[in-house]
């Protein structure tokens, strides 16, 4: 769900950058200074900033679980050979 908001977002946030009545190209930062820039540049910031960990997370989260994973298939699988070898 997040996902599918990302680029909206992402358009209220170059939206916001965009003086009324500017011509194009000319920004809210380039008519107001720097500080204008603050809130969209800190919303594309914390975005990135959310990903990278989301991807972290997502790597750690794999790597504890692989061995219980590992281990689980491991058993599953004995079992089923056992099985087979028994309907012989």
């Amino acid at each position: 769900l997040v996902n599918i908001q990302v680029p909206i977002l992402f358009k209220h946030v170059i939206d916001a950058l965009q003086v009324a009545g500017a011509t194009p190209g000319v920004t809210e930062v380039a008519a107001a200074g720097v500080a204008a820039a603050g809130i969209p540049v800190g919303v594309v910031l914390f975005y990135g900033l959310a990903r990278g960990m989301s991807a972290a997370f997502g790597e750690m989260r794999t790597a504890l679980f692989a061995k219980v994973a590992q281990s689980a298939i491991r058993q599953i699988s004995v079992r089923v050979f056992e099985n087979v070898h028994k309907l012989d």
